[in-house]
């Protein structure tokens, strides 16, 4: 009798259990049918980008146009890596913005002209004049943290060196606003480098134009905010002021000030280029096709020429950029120019890629930009 009671006990718990263990079941079975759906569907929507993205970059390199469009003409469409042979230009890297994000990067070609080291996007090329709005940046920063006034004349704030009055200054002053968009009178619009071998000037020699320097003194020709006119010379007294300010080398004072900041990891200030950062850095090359002797030239005017980047960094600087113009950024903390104060007047070749994994687009209106660094010497 005992062990009938027991054996029906037994078979009743064994029911219930296996009741609870399929009722467990079926309320959790739709959890999985669902995380198997979302799965799929997860990689429907890679494969779905991934497939667009590789047509978006085959249409950016098979498909550059001429400089001038005829109405009414179907432009014939080049390849890029034709366009290279064609100007002899060994080494090209790319970087490319969507809805405000970098969608994707590649490099082109080889690092110097009959070499086999290729380019990738972390290869660094020299920036030019690019150099200028990021510079521009950090003496915004300094602006923002009250060290700087847009509008006062530099040489209250200038030291070891000032910009030498005359006729022109006598009512008007040189201000950073001015020396930031090109109105200040100053004159030298570009530098043009130092080759290896030659000497190479410090920033007093620069502002002179007093031998090694290569440019003529930095001077004030026109009245302030009288008119525009590109002047490079201008940013070397940006450069002046911004290390008498802070009393910190130009090159570290970037990298604190902006690069660090907006993650600008494969750009520096420093020139020349370290050993270590030599050696993925895009040598430079005349029209012809010939590499400069030395790989590249030396700029001591590091404001307004002595950047070294790639396109990705870039990429990021016109991100924190279009982010802080619509109130987003929290990397970029910038003054407007156009805020404040009263306004101035006035072949087949290596590739290599790296495609960011896909993110949902930002809700903003911010334009596609494409961020392109061709490898050429010119003056800055």
């Amino acid at each position: 009798m005992r062990r009938t009671l027991v054996l029906q006990k037994t078979v009743v718990w064994l029911f219930s259990a296996s009741t609870i263990l399929v009722l467990f079941s079926l309320a959790f079975a739709p959890l999985g049918q669902t995380s198997t759906a979302n799965g799929v569907r997860a990689r429907a929507q890679q494969e779905s980008y991934a497939a667009n993205l590789a047509r978006k970059i085959e249409r950016v390199e098979t498909g550059l146009l001429p400089p001038a469009i005829l109405k009414g003409e179907t432009p014939a469409r080049m390849r890029l890596l034709n366009r290279m042979k064609f100007y002899k230009t060994p080494a090209v890297s790319l970087a490319v913005i969507s809805d405000g994000r970098l969608e994707w990067a590649r490099g082109y070609g080889v690092l110097e002209a009959g070499g086999k080291e290729p380019v990738t996007p972390e290869t660094m090329f020299q920036a030019a004049s690019i150099s200028k709005p990021v510079t521009a940046m950090a003496v915004l920063r300094l602006v923002e943290q009250g060290k700087l006034d847009l509008d006062t004349d530099v040489n209250k704030k200038l030291v070891s060196w000032r910009i030498p009055e005359n006729e022109f200054t006598s009512e008007e002053k040189v201000t950073i606003r001015r020396l930031l968009t090109h109105s200040a009178g100053v004159t030298v619009p570009g530098f043009v480098g130092y080759q290896a071998g030659e000497a190479v000037p410090n920033l007093q020699q620069i502002l002179e134009g007093k031998s090694p320097a290569k440019s003529l003194a930095i001077r004030v020709d026109v009245v302030p905010g009288s008119k525009w006119r590109y002047s490079g010379g201008g940013y070397v007294v940006l450069q002046q002021l911004l290390m008498e300010v802070t009393r910190i080398p130009f090159p570290q004072l970037m990298q604190k000030t902006v690069l660090q900041k907006l993650g600008m990891s494969r750009s520096t200030f420093q020139q020349p280029l370290s050993p270590e950062l030599a050696s993925n850095a895009a040598a430079g090359h005349w029209a012809e096709g010939e590499a400069i002797k030395g790989k590249w030239f030396i700029y001591p005017e590091l404001a307004p020429a002595g950047l070294w980047t790639t396109p990705t960094d870039l990429a990021r600087f016109v991100i924190e950029i279009q982010k802080s113009r619509l109130g987003k950024s929290n990397q970029a903390e910038v003054t407007s120019l156009h805020s404040s104060s009263r306004a101035a007047s006035g072949a087949t070749s290596p590739i290599h890629a790296t495609r960011h994994a896909p993110q949902a687009p930002p809700s903003n209106d911010v334009a596609p930009v494409v961020t392109a660094s061709v490898l050429d010497h010119q003056s800055s």
